[in-house]
């Protein structure tokens, strides 16, 4: 969602990667005058895949639109109707939802106020640290940089209290964008484990202790709760850590001195 102008932004991004995935430009695109799918080849690794899609015009008719590969990784449609439309391979893949069978590893956690320079145009360990792991394995991947924003939202439906409120922290500020933005952050960090972030995590994960301790002291704030809701299905939006594991739903808190993560896997 479009975040609006007058209100301060942060950005948590991931540095992610995925199987590196190309099309097989060495036979061109067709369609099946049977059921007018779209058929073409994409390489995974060493696997060739046929695969077959289906477009529709505005009016949900199937139709079969001219199509070009321009390269390995990218496809353009060519209408008079309805306009040309291009897209690279991980667009198309994700337009028409298309899952392949494997999801989006993260590889890094971190927040941003400039997400049109960091990580990309500015120096960045992580992003490094990331590219030397990616590339010291014998698979070969591609790298994304994933930006996100979280609604957040203070929740009392589940306490015996005589009056429950589900309420956006922008409008109560329980907590400030700073400790909000930090929160985020260092739970994510926590919960996915990445390798490149090990060198710092005693560091992020005494700052995210000290949060939890305070605030969760101060304003009554007893855990908080991480839910990944996409409007898209595509399995590029299904994150997994670097064990494999996939999860659109945890809970982390602090009790006794230590950080706690509820995991719920798949």
């Amino acid at each position: 969602e479009q975040v609006e102008r007058n209100l301060p932004k942060k950005f948590i991004y991931f540095i992610a990667s995925r199987k590196k995935v190309r099309f097989y430009n060495k036979k061109k695109p067709s369609y099946s005058f049977i059921n007018k799918n779209l058929i073409l080849y994409v390489v995974i690794g060493n696997d060739k895949r046929k695969i077959k899609v289906s477009i529709y015009n505005e009016n949900n008719e199937k139709i079969m639109p001219k199509c070009e590969l321009l390269s390995e990784k990218e496809i353009i449609f060519y209408s008079k109707n309805y306009g040309d439309r291009y897209y690279n391979i991980h667009d198309f893949l994700i337009e028409f939802n298309i899952n392949l069978g494997f999801d989006t590893e993260i590889n890094y956690v971190g927040i941003t106020k400039e997400p049109e320079n960091r990580p990309i145009k500015k120096a960045h360990r992580g992003l490094s640290d990331v590219l030397l792991n990616i590339n010291d394995k014998k698979e070969e991947k591609d790298i994304f940089i994933i930006y996100n924003l979280f609604k957040v939202f203070s929740d009392t439906r589940n306490l015996n209290l005589p009056i429950s409120y589900l309420i956006s922290n922008s409008m109560s500020d329980e907590i400030n964008i700073e400790k909000e933005g930090a929160i985020i952050e260092n739970s994510l960090i926590m919960y996915f484990d990445c390798k490149s972030q090990k060198l710092n995590k005693k560091k992020e994960y005494g700052r995210l202790l000290n949060l939890l301790k305070k605030d969760m002291k101060e304003k009554n704030i007893n855990k908080f709760s991480f839910n990944f809701d996409f409007t898209n299905e595509s399995e590029y939006f299904n994150f997994i850590n670097e064990k494999g594991e996939c999860c659109r739903y945890f809970e982390i808190y602090e009790n006794k001195g230590e950080i706690l993560i509820d995991r719920i896997y798949k």
